[in-house]
């Protein structure tokens, strides 16, 4: 039996930027701490009226510059290696996408093989041409059936017009009906005068 423990899996990409990130901003907190402390010393030396107070000053405003020259090499070192490895993720990132479009694209592409195996050309040619034809039979039907009938015998315009007229003297003899007829009366009716 084996006493040795499983070794931690590697830090991801992911946790290597994160934990840079947090650096580059303690480093930044520092930075400013510095800045602060910098101007601090300038005004003591710019104010001061001491001789030795204004060299003191100088000393720290420089030794606390010398610590930002320090710390700002830190950062942006930190910062390149945050970039480097953001890069290398979304390089892998990227051919991962890849690679799932690749496999996704060789399924889709046996499904067509596939499907194509079960459709043949020469059957959608002729399944064409067989509905071309069925709309062609069918726009004949309709043709057909909408031509008018033709009277089987010869009609003359003379005696549908004699025909005609003695239909207005039958319908003239017939009585009216009331609503029909105009109402007769006194040509002069008495109306109410209209108040001027």
């Amino acid at each position: 039996m084996s006493d040795k423990k499983e070794a931690p899996p590697p830090p991801s990409l992911q946790e290597g930027i994160t934990l840079l990130d947090s650096r580059v901003d303690s480093i930044e907190a520092k930075i400013k701490q510095i800045d602060a402390e910098i101007v601090k010393q300038r005004n003591i030396m710019t104010k001061s009226s001491n001789a030795a107070a204004r060299a003191q000053a100088k000393q720290r405003a420089l030794q606390a510059m010398k610590r930002k020259k320090m710390y700002e090499s830190q950062r942006d070192q930190m910062m390149t290696q945050s970039f480097n490895m953001e890069q290398t993720q979304f390089t892998t990132q990227s051919l991962q996408d890849t690679q799932l479009q690749v496999q996704a694209m060789r399924a889709a592409n046996q499904v067509l093989k596939s499907q194509f195996k079960e459709i043949s050309l020469d059957d959608i040619e002729d399944l064409h041409e067989e509905m071309q034809e069925m709309m062609e039979e069918a726009n004949e039907i309709q043709e057909i059936m909408s031509r008018s009938y033709e009277m089987p015998y010869d009609v003359n315009e003379e005696d549908l017009e004699q025909e005609l007229l003695g239909l207005e003297l039958d319908l003239g003899e017939e009585e009216l009906p009331s609503y029909l007829t105009t109402v007769s009366g006194p040509a002069d009716l008495a109306l109410p005068n209209v108040p001027t």
